[in-house]
C-alpha cells in the first residue's frame, strides 16, 4: 500500500496513527475517560520520534522500532486501565 500511496502520504499516515494514539491518550485523560496514571505512556514519545526518523530515512530498524512502541503502549495502557479503572 505504501508503494502505491508514495512515501510522503505513507509517512503522513504513519505519523497520524503513531502520534494520534498519544494525542487521544492525552485527550482521554483531560476529559476523564482515562485515569491520570495513563500519562505514563508518554514516556514512549522519545522512542516514537526515533521510530519516525527511522521510517522517514528508510532504515531497516523502522519496523522493529514501531513494533516495540505498539507493544509497550499496549502493555502500559492495559496495566493502567486494569489497575486504575
Amino acid at each position: 500500500l505504501s508503494v502505491k500511496l508514495g512515501s510522503r502520504l505513507s509517512l503522513f499516515i504513519y505519523d497520524f496513527l503513531l502520534f494520534g494514539a498519544f494525542v487521544l491518550t492525552g485527550l482521554y485523560i483531560i476529559i476523564g475517560l482515562y485515569p491520570i496514571q495513563a500519562a505514563i505512556t508518554f514516556i514512549l514519545l522519545p522512542k516514537a520520534f526515533v521510530a519516525h526518523k527511522s521510517v522517514k530515512n528508510f532504515h531497516r530498524l523502522s519496523i522493529p522500532n514501531t513494533n516495540k512502541i505498539h507493544l509497550y503502549y499496549f502493555i502500559i495502557q492495559s496495566i493502567v486501565l486494569i489497575i486504575w479503572s
